[in-house]
């Protein structure tokens, strides 16, 4: 078993571009807060949450972002790859138990207009012509963050209500634990954030792993390879979460065919309403 915290921080929407340092600072001491409490195996601050600029490649240091907690802590964060030509990247990483970080993931599916502006590289000076709050790059490979022997799959805001994406990150990553990071600061108080929640549950199910959602409003999650919720927080507040998740293995029927009996189960009940409409009817015929 693995206890795990998360800590939700609760900051409005660009807190985090206007006063980086003081975002990491509320960040940090809520999380001295959590362990306060007692020890943790692992803490999880959510999306993007650390923006003060990390260069690849990995690994690296991860003092500066660590601070004097003594925990591995996995954060999201701007992270900058390549030599020469770098790119900036969404990417969830992992601060180890040595204080290094030798292991994250970068966002594959971004959100047009919000981490990138679709056809830029075919019209020149059209990025900089609309307000993208983040020039991201996508990336395409789904490797695991690595706890020790633990191996983590962390997609990364929607992400997690793709199936069939997240099912290749299984395939790919053979993780035996979901954590998901998330900024659901922009919905507001609506019910957007709930049904995030609700639709990431979902990859908890379809491949029996333990769901780790941690974000900057709400609402966090622990959720059980059932789906059920076993630990939430609530919508745009300042809390933390201790939970015990227990790292899985082995494989489901999703995880190795996806989608493709639903369209069989889909075709045989077609197959049958058609049968039924072209059957002769049973009903004697009377001529009187």
């Amino acid at each position: 078993a693995l206890h795990v915290g998360i800590v939700q921080g609760n900051a409005d929407v660009l807190a985090k571009r206007r006063d980086p340092e003081r975002m990491h600072e509320l960040y940090l001491a809520q999380t001295r807060e959590l362990l306060a409490a007692g020890p943790l195996d692992l803490v999880v601050w959510p999306e993007t949450v650390y923006t003060r600029g990390l260069r690849g490649p990995l690994p690296v240091s991860g003092f500066l972002v660590r601070g004097d907690l003594d925990v591995p802590l996995l954060f999201g964060a701007a992270f900058v790859r390549g030599e020469g030509q770098r790119r900036t990247y969404n990417s969830a990483l992992l601060v180890g138990s040595d204080g290094t970080i030798a292991s994250g993931y970068d966002k594959n599916l971004l959100i047009p207009f919000t981490e990138y502006v679709p056809f830029s590289a075919l019209l020149p000076g059209l990025a900089a012509r609309v307000d993208v709050r983040a020039h991201f790059s996508a990336a395409a490979d789904t490797a695991p963050l690595r706890l020790g022997d633990v191996r983590i799959a962390a997609p990364i805001c929607y992400e997690a209500v793709r199936p069939a994406f997240v099912r290749r990150m299984v395939n790919e990553a053979r993780p035996h634990l979901f954590v998901t990071l998330a900024n659901d600061a922009w919905f507001g108080d609506s019910q957007g954030a709930w049904l995030h929640l609700a639709m990431a549950r979902l990859r908890a199910v379809e491949h029996r792993r333990w769901l780790v959602r941690a974000t900057n409003s709400g609402a966090s999650a622990v959720v059980d390879p059932a789906g059920r919720i076993v630990a939430h927080t609530g919508l745009r507040t300042r809390e933390t979460l201790r939970a015990t998740v227990v790292p899985l293995d082995g494989s489901t029927p999703y995880t190795r065919w996806g989608d493709w009996p639903g369209w069989v189960a889909l075709g045989v009940v077609l197959w049958g309403a058609a049968r039924r409409r072209a059957a002769p009817s049973t009903v004697p015929f009377d001529p009187c």
